[in-house]
């Protein structure tokens, strides 16, 4: 049948247009690994454990596990089953492997919210907005869990759109449960299953046409709901989501507005203005319907609209999610407009006309241009063009191992991952980039008081006894540039390791004298001369 298709050229177009989309996405996701400032390492951790010895007491799934100061602590590792399905790919094909099978998920997702583009508008449309938006889709290109909430996103739209459209039997709509069993325990996003089966309810609730559909949209709802609670922690993991930012003693980056980060003024980021640029495309494109053909507006349509579009607002973090919906949406409308003459008979142009297939290579190749242009700075050039980790970046931990060196280890937030992955169960992480997984007081009585004030720090060296400082020299946070310059100029640590991702500095003691006399870097090397 495939084969059968292609034999119309304008199969062959649709086949080479949307390679050329992948292509355009794979530049911004061909980028090295870098462990040095990732949570994959821990992520391969968890699932190495869990592989090797799996049990629903274990303390990897329900407590802060890789962490000295706080190991009791009680949290959900509500992505568990992402760290096995990660680490069974790294064991069986390396970082290379894992890092296309990331490639491939982020590519499925992407082709399942362009299916629906393109069946609501045409492929000439649903090309050029794909243009436009897939270096916003590409905002997280970091090997992360939330890769599954996109693949399954897209299945339940699709599934959920294709039955509405009349395409599909209401049968299929039960691999939605099961579907949502598997993401309950990826990622903290599987919250969206319910909500987009919700949003199909709410339609059959408020418009006749479709209260035929309410009873059988109830029960599935309700299924779907309840396949939330098949998980390790039971109703404690299925309102994970409601809870995490309860306590969030660490303000992050992507949990922050576009309008926020750039009040601050040293971030910056072109996808901010592609932000407010899809955000006025889809308001525009629905101001344009209400005015040519109001009652065709979309209620569900409308809801994910006004839901991704918040979520777009109060978090760069999903920017993502955002895009992917934003794609469809858009397209939705144009169909609408499209159909209502909203524009002059002299530019509708058929997509198999000359001239529109003219304009179409003239508007994308002017697109691409314009977006290659703004975001020269995401797409992968060397060295981080490639598959799999950086070079070098395993050097730092390799140093620490071979030198024998001993802990208790000071590390900062970014590096905690690495140091799990390389370094755990020979030792472990003062912090790692967990902020539910610690305590409030943690972070404001001690991790960055540690940084800030010397005499609490001098308290924590006294309390813990640090035999080692490990860090990523690119800490961006305020009290972590002014950490490092002081124990730079402090006699009482040595510089013993530097490269492009982390700093290892040691105690000066007895049990670091050999280390220290022969691997010590000069304090002058850091253009740090005077002591405080």
């Amino acid at each position: 049948m495939f084969i059968h298709r292609l034999k119309n050229p304008q199969s062959y177009l649709v086949v080479f247009l949307f390679l050329l989309l992948l292509s355009w996405y794979g530049l911004f996701l061909i980028h090295r690994i870098d462990l040095a400032a990732a949570d994959l390492g821990r992520h391969l951790k968890n699932g190495q454990i869990l592989v090797e010895n799996f049990s629903l007491d274990s303390p990897v799934l329900k407590t802060n596990f890789y962490s000295y100061t706080e190991p009791d602590y009680p949290t959900i590792n509500h992505h568990w089953l992402s760290g096995v399905i990660f680490f069974l790919v790294f064991r069986s094909a390396g970082f290379v492997g894992l890092h296309l099978f990331f490639i491939g998920l982020s590519f499925l997702a992407f082709w399942l919210f362009f299916r629906v583009a393109r069946k609501e508008t045409n492929l000439g449309l649903a090309v050029i907005l794909s243009l436009l938006i897939i270096p916003l889709i590409a905002e997280r290109i970091e090997l992360r869990p939330e890769v599954f909430s996109y693949v399954f996103a897209g299945f339940f739209l699709n599934l959920l759109w294709s039955w509405r459209q009349g395409f599909l039997s209401w049968r299929w709509l039960l691999l939605l449960p099961l579907i949502e069993v598997f993401w309950v325990n990826l990622h903290l996003y599987f919250i969206l299953g319910p909500v987009l089966v919700g949003v199909f309810l709410l339609e059959s609730l408020l418009i006749s046409a479709r209260r035929r559909y309410f009873l059988k949209l109830s029960s599935l709802f309700l299924l779907v709901v309840l396949s939330t609670l098949i998980n390790p922690f039971g109703i404690e993991g299925a309102s994970a989501p409601f809870n995490i930012f309860q306590n969030y003693g660490y303000r992050l980056l992507e949990n922050q507005s576009v309008w926020f980060l750039e009040k601050l003024g040293f971030i910056i980021n072109p996808n901010f203005l592609l932000f407010k640029i899809v955000l006025l495309v889809l308001v525009l494109s629905f101001l344009a319907v209400l005015k040519i053909a109001p009652r065709k507006i979309s209620l569900v349509n409308l809801c994910f609209a006004l839901g991704f579009g918040l979520a777009g607002f109060l978090a760069i973090r999903n920017f993502t999610i955002f895009g992917l919906f934003s794609l469809p949406l858009i397209a939705a409308n144009l169909k609408v407009i499209k159909e209502g003459n909203f524009f002059p008979e002299r530019v509708r142009l058929d997509f198999l006309s000359l001239s529109f297939r003219s304009l179409l290579i003239v508007l994308g190749s002017t697109m691409v241009v314009l977006l290659i242009f703004n975001h020269s700075s995401r797409i992968s050039v060397p060295p981080r063009l490639g598959l799999g980790v950086l070079a070098g970046n395993s050097s730092a931990a390799d140093f620490f191992r071979e030198q024998d060196l001993k802990g208790p280890i000071f590390n900062n937030y970014d590096i905690g991952g690495y140091l799990i992955f390389y370094l755990f169960p020979r030792e472990r992480v003062f912090v790692d980039n967990r902020p539910e997984a610690y305590s409030l007081d943690f972070f404001q009585k001690k991790y960055i008081p540690f940084q800030e004030d010397e005499n609490e720090w001098r308290r924590g060296e006294e309390k813990y006894g640090f035999n080692a400082i490990f860090f990523s020299h690119r800490d961006a946070t305020p009290w972590g540039q002014e950490f490092l310059v002081k124990r730079i100029k402090d006699p009482s640590w040595a510089v013993v390791y530097f490269d492009s991702y982390g700093i290892v500095f040691l105690k000066v003691n007895e049990l670091n004298r050999n280390v220290i006399g022969q691997y010590e870097i000069p304090k002058e090397v850091f253009g740090v001369i005077k002591s405080p």
